[in-house]
């Protein structure tokens, strides 16, 4: 394929996924591939179909929101030097609170979850 070609594939990939496009890929990939890496006892692949369903970046932290068959939940990650680290992945929570109980900032908090719909 061409390079165009290969672009424009991938911009249709981060949008249908919800993914911000203003997001650097490699954050997203680096994100993706953490949260995949930390939920493979739950039997998640990198070829696990639509698993990361929207990720939201707000300086060093993250949310991402994923689903496996008929569950579904959220990972909070916190970028530590150039590698994103899994601080929280499960469900049980949809709100800034719960990302404030990870030890995100609570202003970030709010601001990741209105990115991703969550309440403030």
């Amino acid at each position: 394929m061409k390079r165009m070609e290969l672009a424009a594939i991938a911009t249709l990939a981060i949008a249908f996924l919800g993914l911000s496009a203003s997001q650097p890929d490699s954050d997203l990939c680096s994100i993706e591939k953490s949260v995949i890496h930390h939920m493979e006892p739950a039997g998640v692949t990198r070829t696990t179909p639509q698993f990361i369903r929207e990720i939201a970046i707000e300086d060093r932290y993250a949310v991402a929101l994923w689903v496996l068959g008929e569950a579904g939940g959220t990972a909070t990650l916190q970028k530590k030097g150039d590698k994103w680290v899994v601080l929280y992945a499960g469900g049980g929570w949809n709100s800034a609170g719960g990302l404030i109980d990870e030890g995100v900032p609570k202003a970030i908090a709010h601001r990741l979850a209105r990115d991703v719909g969550m309440s403030g």
